[in-house]
Parts: structure tokens; sequence; C-alpha cells
């Protein structure tokens, strides 16, 4: 779980991760940031899950409507509004693979093991964390993941911290094992 939900005692984080932008390592796209003027391109094929901060930048970036027809299609053309449908990021993953987008942007713990296990050649590159909405206010890129544990049991919270600190080398190598791209969890 991430760092906000008051409803439950927060471990000390086992790992941090981020966003990715995720393409073919034969197209030799090198994007790291929103800000790349390749994004912004009209006919390069950026790949989002609806309602993700991605949708949001498209949209500021003004290539929402560009990419409109393809959350159509991730969606088999039903409207998003007032449920949830779950996309699997592999259809995105898949998409790259085929040549249908340039890139994705994806949560690269949910990415990595279908980017890891892709037949072909897929480069992940985290994104800087500079984004900003047109107002100012941050969007966040990178995340500490924590374990979260009832409220009134602070001794498991405890022992769960023991654990994780004692164990961090092992934590990170299942985590590097299943593609998942690291940050340095003090920064």
């Amino acid at each position: 779980m991430d760092e906000s939900d008051p409803r439950v005692l927060k471990t000390v984080p086992y790992y941090r991760s981020g966003y990715v932008f995720i393409s073919r390592a034969d197209r030799n796209i090198d994007v790291s940031s929103w800000d790349d003027p390749i994004l912004k391109e009209h006919n390069f094929r950026i790949g989002v899950l609806p309602d993700s901060p991605g949708k949001n930048l498209l949209l500021q970036i003004n290539r929402y409507d560009d990419m409109f027809d393809y959350f159509a299609e991730l969606t088999n053309y039903e409207s998003t509004r007032n449920k949830y449908i779950r996309i699997d990021p592999k259809k995105l993953i898949d998409d790259i693979a085929d040549k249908h987008l340039h890139v994705a942007m994806l949560w690269g713990p949910e990415a990595g093991r279908y980017v890891r296990d892709s037949k072909i050649p897929l480069r992940m590159q985290i994104i800087d964390d500079n984004v900003k909405k047109l107002n100012g206010d941050k969007v966040p890129m990178y995340y500490k993941v924590y374990i979260g544990v009832r409220k009134d049991d602070d001794a498991l919270k405890q022992q769960l911290d023991v654990a994780i600190k004692s164990k961090s080398k092992e934590i990170d190598a299942i985590l590097k094992k299943e593609g998942i791209p690291l940050l340095p969890i003090n920064d």
C-alpha cells in the first residue's frame, strides 16, 4: 500500500518505485520525462490506462484526443463512468511489442514482469519525478510501498519493521527478479 491510507498502521517502506515509459528496444526511443517534445508529436502513439495519471498528462499536453480511439479499444467501447473496468497492463505491453504503440506509461511494479517476459526486447525507463499540473501542483511519479497492519496491532507492525530492515537485500532480490524497477528508499 502507499503512504496515504489512514485506516491502518504502516510498516517502514519495503521498496520504492515509479511510473515508467516502456518501448521496444529496437525503436531506440529514449523518453524519461513528460517534457520530452516527442510526446507532443501527433503521430507518436502513447498508451496509458484510463483514469490514470497518464490520462491527465495526455490531456495536459493536448494528446488525449489523438489517443481517444485507443482508450475506447482498451475498454471494449464501454464507458468507465461510474464503474471500474480493469485493463490488464499486459495489453499495453503487447501493443508496444506489436508496434501499435510507440510507448506506454504504466506503474513499474505492475508492468515489470511483462517487460521481463516479453519475447520482443523492451526498454523500461523510470519517468522523472518532475511532473506538474498546469496549476503548478506536483503529479508524483515515485512512491514508497508499505505493508498495512491493523491499527490496534503495533506489536505486529514492529515485528514486520524489524523483518523488513533485516531482510532488505533478500526483498530487493525478489523484487528485481520479478522485473520491478527499484529506486533508493531514502531519496
